[in-house]
């Protein structure tokens, strides 16, 4: 695992846990929700296997402290973890379903640019199209 990969999401985490979270990421149930997508397969699966093992490690040791406090309330983090497998319309459909299903804060990843570009564009909002909110919520990335 790349000390990158490491840092990436440790301040990640870190800056999770000192932000407010806007109200589709904290539901009702008390749980703060959280995406990955990241290559688990293909020619960089080492390096999305590995972001998926650190920040499952970061969550499960977070969870276990308590969670995180939000509003005076301690609530557990829950991962959504996806394999965008280096391939644009794949990496699309999750970053669909992370943003509309399961209603995620932020997102870590991509693994690749192949995949972040076109991620990026879907979440922007048009320009001048009042009608466009885009898909709002946080992507960090790191790509290969």
């Amino acid at each position: 695992m790349t000390s990158t990969v490491r840092f990436t999401t440790f301040f990640t985490l870190a800056a999770l846990c000192l932000a407010p979270a806007p109200a589709p990421a904290f539901q009702e149930e008390g749980t703060l929700r959280i995406g990955g997508l990241w290559a688990l397969t293909g020619g960089v699966a080492i390096t999305g296997k590995g972001a998926l093992s650190l920040t499952t490690f970061a969550v499960e040791e977070i969870n276990a402290a308590g969670g995180v406090l939000i509003g005076g309330k301690r609530v557990k983090m829950q991962l959504y973890a996806h394999d965008e497998a280096c391939k644009p319309e794949q990496g699309l459909a999750i970053v669909r379903r992370l943003a509309t299903v399961e209603k995620v804060l932020f997102t870590l990843g991509p693994t690749c640019s192949s995949t972040a570009e076109p991620a990026f564009n879907l979440l922007q909002k048009r320009l001048g199209d009042p009608a466009d909110q885009g898909m709002q919520f946080l992507f960090f990335t790191d790509t290969a």
